[in-house]
Parts: structure tokens; C-alpha cells; sequence
């Protein structure tokens, strides 16, 4: 086998790096995140929900999300989001299981507030009432 020479080898190496910019700069970016879409949630992340009969837990399938930057995104957004006290977002079962205060915030706002961020929920089934 014949060694490379040191001009090949540069060549290669810029080859290289010019890959590694356009797949960061174009691919990553295409994940389901739509950043430029409506405005942030309204957010109030310090407000503690207690159990109580007004606590609810609802699971709601979440489209759009490839990968675990998409399943941040979407417990970023409903994490903060008033009312909201726990979220477990799945990219393998592509859903989000919710509890929340049904006093301060309902499914269809917690809907609305992840097709803000550019992916598609669908009809949030009730799990549990506390």
C-alpha cells in the first residue's frame, strides 16, 4: 500500500472539515425545533403544584421530535409553563405524560405551547386524577 503524501493528506483533511461545517450548519438545525414561530410560554418555573383534587396526569403524542435535543425542547417548554408539575417526554413512544393543576392551565394550553415550538401534539388521554 502506498503512503499518502503530505499535500494529499491536506487536501483530505480540508475535505474533511468542510463536511463537518455543512452538517452542523444544515442538518442539526432541521431537528423539529422552529424557534422563530409565536412568542416564548408565559413562565413561572418557582410556583410549586401540590397534590390534591385538582392534580391531573394526561399523555399526549408528540410528532416532529428525531432526537434527545427535540425531547429537551419539549419538557423545556412545558416544564415551564404555569401550573405544570412534572413531565416525562418519550422520542421512543414519541409522547409527553403531563401533570399538572387543572386550576391554572389546561391539555389544550400545553398543546398549544408545543405546536408553538413546531411539532404536532395529538388528543391528550387522562391517566390519573389525585
Amino acid at each position: 500500500m502506498k503512503a499518502l503524501s503530505f499535500f494529499k493528506m491536506n487536501v483530505l483533511a480540508k475535505s474533511l472539515s468542510l463536511f463537518s461545517f455543512i452538517f452542523i450548519s444544515f442538518v442539526l438545525p432541521s431537528c423539529g425545533q422552529n424557534k422563530s414561530q409565536g412568542t416564548p410560554a408565559k413562565t413561572n418555573a418557582k410556583e410549586q403544584v401540590t397534590a390534591g383534587p385538582s392534580v391531573k396526569t394526561v399523555t399526549m403524542p408528540v410528532e416532529g421530535m428525531s432526537c434527545s435535543s427535540c425531547v429537551s425542547n419539549v419538557k423545556k417548554t412545558v416544564k415551564a409553563l404555569a401550573g405544570v408539575q412534572n413531565v416525562a417526554v418519550s422520542l421512543e413512544r414519541r409522547q409527553a405524560t403531563i401533570t399538572y393543576a387543572q386550576e391554572q392551565i389546561s391539555p389544550e394550553q400545553i398543546s398549544k405551547a408545543i405546536n408553538d415550538k413546531g411539532y404536532k401534539t395529538g388528543k391528550a388521554i387522562a391517566e390519573k386524577e389525585y
